[in-house]
């Protein structure tokens, strides 16, 4: 085709990315009520986010198998098949712990992925952005943090 138009790819404009600072970080992971399921369900989310930087879709797919308290690595299952071990801190390895025992009374051997529902299913990467969502104020300004972080799409 003799009179085919090409136009010039359009390049998009770099953004810098500015990390939570600590007093941020306090205030997210102190919102959470960690004496209830849900409360330590998703306080140990953000800390696993915080801690490894790992993505929204990496997240939903761990499971108990994954993880290795132990060691201290979660193994993360990442884009095009390509698996890594990603280190996790002490105080993320006690809140695994925690959330792990706690995650035992909701379901007892039967589902291996690693964040469940109340009813002891998955948690997909789509509940876990509605759950975010939901929050007060406080978290109006953190999902605008992680969205601009990459954590949400």
């Amino acid at each position: 085709m003799k009179n085919e138009i090409r136009l010039p790819k359009v390049k998009q404009p770099h953004t810098t990315i500015s990390p939570l600072n600590p007093s941020q970080m306090k205030a997210i992971l102190h919102s959470f009520d960690t004496k209830t399921y849900l409360g330590l369900r998703n306080y140990t989310i953000v800390r696993l986010f915080l801690d490894t930087g790992i993505r929204l879709s990496e997240l939903s797919q761990l499971q108990l198998t994954d993880v290795n308290l132990e060691e201290g690595f979660v193994l993360v299952h990442g884009k095009g098949a390509k698996d890594r071990y990603v280190p996790i801190g002490r105080s993320t390895i006690k809140c695994l712990w925690n959330y792990i025992k706690k995650r035992a009374v909701i379901d007892v051997d039967t589902n291996s992925y690693l964040f469940l529902t109340r009813r002891g299913t998955r948690l997909s990467a789509r509940s876990v952005q509605i759950v975010f969502r939901r929050r007060d104020s406080i978290w109006n300004y953190i999902v605008v943090g992680l969205i601009i972080l990459g954590v949400f799409p």
